[in-house]
């Protein structure tokens, strides 16, 4: 009974019995119609009485001296019987009409499902550790072959997205296990040291606070991608050219630490975000440049805009991240990490750009104004 209900249920066969209903219908339009006119016709055929002819074994016969009265029976009773034969035979070509639409419809709608059935079975194979699968419908740029390629897209969209997740938990992973590795091994040492001194448990404290202030500030900048991400962080206007301005002041006595000199350039650029995951990215961004910045050069904050985008530009002149890598998403560390996932879920692009020299400039591309097409290949700067 079950697969009684699921075949009446698909549809195809709703689709069947659609095209047929429709076709069946039109055709007892087109012959009752052909059936009435014919029949007012026959009824006011007027007849000759100067020579009266019947048909008996095929051969045409002449009769007379048949009254007026008998000759309109005679013609009454013809008319009945040739629209019963044809009345007969409407009702046949009506029932053969329904059953051969009812077939050709099967055969039109499967055909015309082809590419729904190959979605479905292609949805059915597809899991989340492997979107790699796709339906490369090969056909007619209709309603179907939109819905395939946008399917497709879809998928296209989703394997990049999981992709960058296993990514980011990668990073998240490695960079967390990092400092807590330090704070256990100094801990276990000590510990099992008996000679330690104060001085040892001092330096020992000093090292645990400040891994204990990295891990802090990673989950710190977890939990604002988290949140925005799910939507509890409201996006509002905002400039970013205020946001380099502060990032600048807030990391040049960072940049006095390492003799490296910060530099900012704040050009109005106005856009939509959450101020407050946009600081943390531009933040990481600097913190990074001056990392990779050597002694006695300088890390250039900018901002601006060019064809419809908002853009911050972040300059160092170290060795550089190779921009191939940095675009497959195997860039290095969890602060570049986020600065993916904020600038991805912002609707922008990360790019990196070698320097003239030595160096990399990073930037981050932002929507503004409506903008609709891709952001500048090149760097702004």
């Amino acid at each position: 009974m079950s697969r009684v209900q699921e075949f009446v249920g698909s549809i195809r066969f709703r689709l069947s019995v659609l095209y047929s209903s429709v076709v069946f219908g039109l055709g007892a339009v087109v012959l009752g119609a052909t059936f009435y006119f014919l029949r007012r016709s026959l009824r006011r055929l007027p007849l000759t009485f100067d020579s009266r002819l019947a048909i008996v074994n095929g051969r045409p016969i002449v009769i007379q001296d048949i009254d007026v009265n008998t000759a309109e029976l005679v013609e009454q009773a013809i008319t009945a019987r040739a629209l019963s034969l044809i009345s007969d035979y409407l009702v046949i070509s009506l029932i053969a009409l329904f059953l051969v639409s009812l077939i050709v419809g099967w055969v039109i709608a499967g055909r015309a499902l082809r590419p729904v059935d190959a979605i479905t079975a292609v949805a059915r194979e597809i899991q989340a550790s492997d979107l790699s699968r796709r339906i490369a419908h090969v056909g007619p740029d209709d309603e179907l072959g939109r819905l395939a390629a946008t399917f497709d897209a879809m998928l296209d969209r989703l394997d990049a997205a999981f992709s960058a997740q296993k990514r980011f938990l990668a990073d998240t992973s490695h960079d967390l296990r990092t400092p807590l590795a330090v704070i256990r091994s100094n801990v276990d040492v000590l510990a099992e040291d008996p000679d330690a001194t104060p001085e040892d448990w001092r330096e020992a404290a000093a090292i645990v606070q400040r891994n204990a202030d990295r891990m802090s500030a990673m989950i710190d900048d977890l939990l604002a991608t988290a949140r925005f991400e799910v939507g509890a962080a409201a996006k509002t206007h905002l400039d970013l050219a205020d946001l380099i301005a502060e990032a600048a002041v807030d990391l040049r006595p960072r940049g006095v630490e390492r003799d490296v000199t910060v530099h900012a350039n704040p050009v109005p650029a106005p856009t939509e975000g959450v101020e407050e995951t946009l600081r943390r990215a531009i933040g990481n961004l600097a913190d990074n440049a001056i990392k990779a910045a050597p002694d006695g050069s300088q890390v250039v904050l900018a901002s601006g805009l060019s064809e419809g985008w908002a853009w911050v530009a972040v300059a160092d002149e170290g060795e550089g991240i190779d921009p191939a890598v940095l675009e497959n998403g195997s860039g290095p560390g969890l602060g570049l990490a986020i600065v993916r996932q904020v600038v991805a879920a912002h609707g922008g692009r990360l790019a990196a750009h070698p320097g003239e020299k030595k160096g990399t400039t990073m930037v981050i591309w932002l929507p503004s104004s409506g903008s609709i097409d891709p952001p500048p290949e090149v760097s702004p700067l």
